[in-house]
């Protein structure tokens, strides 16, 4: 496809991606109205600008729109520049950069990859490449097209937050945490750089100290620089795999109301409400009077509903003792993000004890699993491990009334495990029933 076609295809798209109904005022259209694109600042004795080599007012603006989450206002913005200049390939580094922010890697990578392969000189674009090479740790690729761009613009600010990247990748310094601490509380910095050094200072520094870690989040935390995104993901770390629920209700306790909201603010909320239930569990198994004020505050923190905290539970066992303060919480019928029931979930995640609360509060043993029954769903899910665990599943759903299934399939030995964990189960529960139908 020649050149000016490719742009033009490319082009067109977006109008057809930005299309749709008007979309009605919300809280954050004043915030969005606020918006300037980014300036040019002084940073430790060197000047840095983000996409120096894009000029037009319109797409800087989008850009900046783009990192402060104004995504309905971006798009608007977009439509109108391709309608006002269709062959402006500059305009494919926005949208490369908001699909990769609202869609996935491999979509941005899509035009990036298209839009170099027809102007490889497009310096933003090389370094939007770069940053997805730096963050799957390719970086020889990554340092050689920063050396290109640092040729023609030394000043990219991205330049700059890549190769600090790399460089508290492969060789943190006293010094490199020094910076990244000075990225975070320096304003001038767009939000989107500022949240590139939190989340290098939590997640991408070698050579770093615990102590370092937490004193680089706390800087982040108290300069603003940072997101609810953010406080999710040090809240789960202390939470759950640290198991200091009291550390990851103290954090959130600290800072919910000071950091910006995100996508992730539901969630820490929810995080809020497990930690305070596990401080609960700590004290006594079941609800009582001495953890009674743990338990008020874990329903106020979700509006008195705690089906978010059991929709957690299936996929991590160390939530199981949860289960007793849940009770009158887990609707059986009510779906998750990815369309499943909580027993469903229980099944699909081996979690032997959810299935059983669940079929005590009134879930289907029949009920559908996907494509499949939840029984179905059991023997036909590839397994290598948690026999003991997928065996219980399948006593507890057949004793309230599964049907079963697959019988004839599961005793030959060539279906794998099936006829040596499930089959004698199944054939147990047939001829209970067979006896029980000659009975009557």
């Amino acid at each position: 496809m020649a050149a000016g076609k490719t742009v033009s295809w490319l082009l067109a798209s977006i109008l057809i991606a930005v299309a749709g109904p008007a979309l009605a005022a919300t809280p954050d259209d004043v915030r969005c109205g606020a918006v300037k694109p980014g300036a040019e600042f002084e940073f430790q004795g060197r000047t840095l600008l983000e996409t120096p080599d894009i000029e037009e007012p319109e797409l800087r603006l989008i850009n900046t729109l783009i990192t402060e989450q104004c995504f309905a206002q971006s798009a608007e913005l977009m439509d109108r520049f391709v309608q006002a200049h269709p062959e402006n390939y500059h305009l494919l580094f926005v949208k490369a950069r908001l699909y990769w922010i609202t869609r996935s890697q491999a979509d941005a990578n899509v035009i990036v990859t298209t839009i170099l392969r027809n102007h490889p000189d497009f310096s933003s674009m090389k370094i939007l490449l770069a940053s997805m090479d730096v963050d799957d740790q390719n970086f020889p690729e990554a340092t050689k097209l920063l050396d290109e761009v640092a040729k023609v613009h030394p000043e990219d600010l991205w330049l700059f937050m890549d190769r600090l990247r790399i460089e508290a990748a492969v060789a943190a310094t006293a010094d490199t945490v020094k910076t990244l601490k000075a990225v975070m509380a320096d304003t001038h910095f767009p939000r989107s750089a500022r949240l590139q050094a939190m989340r290098t200072a939590q997640y991408e520094t070698n050579n770093v100290s615990t102590e370092q870690r937490d004193d680089m989040f706390a800087s982040g935390m108290d300069s603003g620089s940072s997101r609810d995104c953010e406080l999710a993901g040090k809240a789960s770390e202390l939470i759950e795999l640290n198991r200091d629920p009291a550390g990851g209700v103290a954090l959130i306790e600290k800072y919910l109301h000071k950091s910006g909201a995100c996508m992730a603010t539901p969630t820490v909320r929810v995080l809020l409400a497990e930690g305070y239930l596990l401080e609960a569990v700590q004290i006594a198994p079941q609800p009582a009077r001495a953890n009674e004020k743990l338990v008020r505050q874990a329903k106020e923190t979700l509006g008195g509903d705690l089906m978010p905290v059991a929709q957690r539970v299936p996929p991590r066992p160390f939530l199981t003792p949860l289960i007793p303060f849940l009770k009158g919480s887990m609707d059986v019928r009510e779906p998750d993000d990815d369309g499943n029931t909580l027993i469903c979930s229980a099944v699909i995640y081996t979690n032997p004890a959810m299935v059983q609360a669940q079929l005590s509060e009134g879930a289907d043993p029949n009920g559908r699993c996907g494509h499949e029954s939840l029984v179905g769903r059991l023997l036909l899910q590839a397994a290598t491990n948690k026999f003991p665990e997928r065996q219980l599943i399948l006593r507890s759903l057949l004793e309230r009334g599964a049907r079963v299934e697959l019988l004839e399939s599961c005793r030959d030995p060539a279906n794998g495990k099936c006829s040596e964990v499930f089959y004698p189960i199944l054939k147990e529960f047939e001829e209970r029933r067979a006896q029980t139908r000659t009975a009557l």
